[in-house]
């Protein structure tokens, strides 16, 4: 490490890069392995939000739309 900071022209060896490499895919694919795992409840819970808003948006919408078309026929 001290090689690789204090001299500009110091090359890492292939060996220790490769290593890091398998190291940081390693840990990359555990990190999405447990967010997969984590991601499916959450996305459950954001359909049944979504639904919900939904549910309410037409439950506000329709005695709306009801007196729109009351006011058409009126005129």
């Amino acid at each position: 490490a001290y090689k690789k900071y204090s001299n500009i022209c110091y090359n890492i060896p292939k060996s220790l890069q490769l290593r890091n490499n398998k190291k940081i895919t390693k840990t990359v694919s555990k990190i999405k392995k447990h967010f997969r795992r984590v991601w499916g409840p959450i996305s459950v819970l954001f359909k049944i939000i979504d639904e919900v808003i939904s549910t309410v948006f037409y439950i506000i919408k329709l005695p709306l739309d009801i007196l729109v078309e009351g006011i058409k026929i009126i005129k």
